[in-house]
Protein backbone atom coordinates (compact mmCIF):
# COMPACT_ATOMS: atom_id res chain seq x y z
CA UNK A 1 0.00 0.00 0.00
CA UNK A 2 1.40 3.43 -0.63
CA UNK A 3 0.36 6.83 1.01
CA UNK A 4 -2.74 8.67 0.40
CA UNK A 5 -1.04 11.57 -0.65
CA UNK A 6 1.35 9.19 -2.92
CA UNK A 7 1.21 12.07 -5.34
CA UNK A 8 2.92 14.56 -2.90
CA UNK A 9 6.14 14.63 -1.92
CA UNK A 10 6.96 13.62 1.75
CA UNK A 11 7.00 17.40 3.74
CA UNK A 12 10.73 18.66 4.25
CA UNK A 13 10.77 18.35 7.89
CA UNK A 14 10.01 14.72 8.16
CA UNK A 15 12.51 13.74 5.14
CA UNK A 16 15.43 15.32 8.09
CA UNK A 17 13.83 13.67 10.89
CA UNK A 18 13.52 10.23 8.63
CA UNK A 19 17.61 10.42 7.76
CA UNK A 20 17.63 11.14 12.00
CA UNK A 21 15.93 7.31 12.12
CA UNK A 22 18.37 6.34 9.79
CA UNK A 23 21.13 7.70 12.26
CA UNK A 24 19.76 6.58 15.11
CA UNK A 25 19.58 2.83 13.09
CA UNK A 26 23.22 2.72 11.86
CA UNK A 27 24.18 3.71 15.22
CA UNK A 28 22.49 0.39 16.93
CA UNK A 29 23.51 -1.77 14.59
CA UNK A 30 27.57 -0.65 14.96
CA UNK A 31 26.96 -0.30 18.46
CA UNK A 32 25.79 -3.94 18.46
CA UNK A 33 28.91 -5.11 16.07
CA UNK A 34 31.28 -3.59 18.37
CA UNK A 35 29.48 -5.07 21.66
CA UNK A 36 30.17 -8.54 19.72
CA UNK A 37 33.66 -7.79 18.76
CA UNK A 38 34.46 -6.97 21.93
CA UNK A 39 33.48 -10.27 23.44
CA UNK A 40 34.71 -12.20 20.71
CA UNK A 41 36.41 -15.43 22.32
CA UNK A 42 35.93 -14.04 26.09
CA UNK A 43 34.51 -16.19 28.34
CA UNK A 44 32.98 -15.80 31.60
CA UNK A 45 30.15 -13.95 34.20
CA UNK A 46 27.96 -11.59 32.17
CA UNK A 47 28.35 -12.24 28.47
CA UNK A 48 25.20 -13.90 28.11
CA UNK A 49 23.88 -10.30 28.98
CA UNK A 50 26.37 -8.67 26.57
CA UNK A 51 25.57 -10.56 23.39
CA UNK A 52 21.87 -10.34 24.40
CA UNK A 53 21.86 -6.73 24.27
CA UNK A 54 24.42 -6.72 21.45
CA UNK A 55 21.90 -8.37 19.16
CA UNK A 56 18.75 -6.34 20.64
CA UNK A 57 20.80 -3.16 19.40
CA UNK A 58 21.49 -4.90 15.56
CA UNK A 59 17.72 -6.04 16.01
CA UNK A 60 16.30 -2.67 16.75
CA UNK A 61 18.56 -0.89 13.92
CA UNK A 62 17.25 -3.14 11.33
CA UNK A 63 13.99 -2.42 12.65
CA UNK A 64 14.55 1.45 12.54
CA UNK A 65 16.46 0.95 9.00
CA UNK A 66 13.33 -0.48 7.37
CA UNK A 67 11.26 1.85 9.36
CA UNK A 68 13.02 4.89 7.42
CA UNK A 69 13.40 2.88 3.84
CA UNK A 70 9.64 2.65 4.11
CA UNK A 71 8.46 5.81 5.42
CA UNK A 72 8.34 7.95 1.80
CA UNK A 73 5.63 4.98 1.69
CA UNK A 74 3.61 6.57 4.46
CA UNK A 75 3.21 2.90 6.64
CA UNK A 76 1.58 3.79 9.73
CA UNK A 77 3.02 0.85 11.44
CA UNK A 78 6.43 2.65 10.82
CA UNK A 79 5.30 5.55 12.40
CA UNK A 80 4.32 3.65 15.61
CA UNK A 81 7.10 1.47 15.66
CA UNK A 82 9.63 4.12 15.51
CA UNK A 83 7.51 6.72 18.39
CA UNK A 84 7.81 3.26 20.69
CA UNK A 85 11.48 2.76 20.07
CA UNK A 86 12.09 6.45 20.45
CA UNK A 87 10.40 6.87 23.66
CA UNK A 88 12.47 3.95 24.89
CA UNK A 89 15.42 5.41 23.82
CA UNK A 90 14.60 8.72 25.65
CA UNK A 91 13.75 6.96 28.88
CA UNK A 92 16.71 5.04 28.82
CA UNK A 93 19.25 8.43 28.50
CA UNK A 94 16.56 9.76 31.44
CA UNK A 95 17.91 6.96 33.46
CA UNK A 96 21.47 6.84 32.32
CA UNK A 97 21.63 10.41 33.13
CA UNK A 98 21.44 9.14 36.73
CA UNK A 99 24.28 7.32 36.24
CA UNK A 100 26.67 9.87 34.94
CA UNK A 101 27.08 10.07 31.06
CA UNK A 102 26.26 13.14 29.94
CA UNK A 103 26.84 11.92 26.36
CA UNK A 104 22.89 10.25 26.59
CA UNK A 105 21.82 13.97 26.46
CA UNK A 106 22.56 13.58 22.35
CA UNK A 107 20.80 10.11 21.76
CA UNK A 108 18.07 11.75 24.02
CA UNK A 109 17.76 15.55 21.97
CA UNK A 110 17.93 12.96 18.55
CA UNK A 111 14.87 10.66 20.02
CA UNK A 112 13.03 14.02 21.26
CA UNK A 113 13.63 15.71 17.57
CA UNK A 114 12.22 12.15 15.89
CA UNK A 115 9.25 11.83 18.19
CA UNK A 116 8.48 15.46 17.98
CA UNK A 117 8.05 15.58 13.90
CA UNK A 118 6.43 11.69 14.06
CA UNK A 119 3.57 12.93 16.62
CA UNK A 120 3.01 16.32 15.06
CA UNK A 121 -0.19 16.94 12.62
CA UNK A 122 1.76 16.82 9.39
CA UNK A 123 3.60 13.48 10.71
CA UNK A 124 0.19 11.86 11.56
CA UNK A 125 -0.97 13.01 8.12
CA UNK A 126 1.63 11.44 6.43
CA UNK A 127 1.94 8.01 7.95
CA UNK A 128 -2.06 6.91 6.91
CA UNK A 129 -1.84 3.73 5.34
Amino acid sequence: MTNQLADERMPTSLKWVVAGVWLHAVINVAAGIFLLALIHGRHGDGLALVTFIAFLSILIGVLLGTCAALAPGGARWTRKTVLVIEWLTIVTGVRQLFSGPIISLVGMAIAGIIVLAYSSAEGKEWFTV
